[in-house]
Order: structure tokens, then sequence, then C-alpha cells
């Protein structure tokens, strides 16, 4: 039951990205480059996820390993665009967004570097071609909450100010918690699927609603 939820899952993120990016036409010129570049992103992980769920041989699985970690670097960049959104800022600030991508990718190319030097596919019957974290899959964990907290928190900051997109925050912040959710129970009991995609759906929902903002 969970392994048909769980490809069927990776296939409608895939159909809403390959939505998303058709769509993000109509953003401004700076904001639909930087949102296409997330969306190839969240494509290639899902993409990636789906080709080690059905492959049979273990050729080339190695060389998936980083890119099943991408979420690490383009959920916060989501999430900051979509902040920058509903904010109703009249300019996006092209400086701040390359540090906060600095920033994420260093955090990224960090993990990556101590990850990779134990993390090993192993197949299951149930899920194919997975990624053992080993120890690091809690460590992980503690970084995706750490980092969803600071997020949280900026929205709490920003829905305090007047002429802002309110539905707009409240749905991102309803989306932030059931993340976070989804990763404190890594942390404290074994996980039921390779990867919990319920938070990640709603982000991308969240995200085509911003994008249907600029279609108005």
């Amino acid at each position: 039951m969970f392994v048909y939820a769980y490809i069927l899952m990776l296939l409608l993120t895939v159909l809403m990205c390959i939505n998303l990016f058709i769509d993000s036409f109509k953003c401004p010129v700076k904001i639909r480059r930087i949102l296409r570049g997330l969306v190839f992103l969240i494509m290639l992980r899902y993409v990636t996820l789906l080709i080690m769920c059905l492959k049979k041989s273990i050729t080339y699985i190695y060389f998936m390993r980083p890119i099943v970690l991408l979420d690490i670097l383009y959920i916060p960049l989501v999430i900051l665009i979509m902040i920058f959104v509903f904010t109703r800022s009249a300019k996006f600030n092209f400086v701040y967004a390359a540090i906060s991508g600095i920033i994420f990718f260093s955090l990224y190319i960090f993990l990556n570097f101590k990850i990779l030097k134990t993390a090993n596919p192993f197949y299951s019957y149930s899920f194919g071609y997975l990624i053992d974290l080993k120890s690091y899959s809690v460590v992980v964990a503690v970084v995706k909450v750490m980092v969803l907290i600071l997020m949280l928190m900026l929205c709490g900051y920003f829905l305090r100010k007047s002429n802002i997109r309110r539905a707009g925050f409240c749905f991102l912040m309803i989306v932030i918690l059931v993340m976070l959710v989804e990763n404190i129970s890594i942390i404290i009991m074994p996980k039921v699927m390779p990867e919990y995609l319920f938070g990640e759906v709603l982000l991308l929902i969240c995200l085509n609603y911003m994008v249907r903002l600029f279609k108005k």
C-alpha cells in the first residue's frame, strides 16, 4: 500500500513541476528565472527518486546520491521566494536572493561532503533502491527542522505587517508546520516510506498559488 502511494506522489510532484514551469511564464522576469531554476531542481530530485524506485540495476545509483539531498537546497529558497511575493514588495532584491542561495548551497555542499563518505545505496523489495544515510539521517532531519523553524519565524514576523497577502502567508505557515511534523517524526520514529512527500506536495500547491497571483 505504501509503495503505491509513494510512486503516485512522485508522479504527482513531477506533473506539478511541469505545470509550474509552464505557468511561470506569467511571472516577472527575475522571479521567473529563479523559479524555473528551483522547479528544475525539484523535478530533478523527484525524477531521480522515481528512477531509483523502478530501477532494477545498481548502475549509476551512486551518482544519484547528491540529487536525493537537493531538498536541503531548494526548500528554504522556495519558501523565501514565496515570502517575498506575499509581502507584495515592489522590487526584487537580487543581492538578497544571491546571498540566500550561497548560504543554502554552502550548507548543501557541506552536508554532502560529510554524508556521502558513508552513504551507500541498498535495494528494498518494496521501494527499489534507497540511500542509507546511516546516522546522518537524523542529522539531516535536525538541520531541516532548524531551517524550517527559522522560515516559520520569518513568516510570523511578516504576518504582522500591513498590505501583505495574509492568506498566502497562512497557507505557507501550514505547509511549513506539516514539513516540521514530517521531519520531527523522522527523528523520533522509524520511517514508513523512503521520503515523506506530503509536505512538499503542499509546498508545490502553495507555489502554484503564488504563481497564479501574477495571472490576475
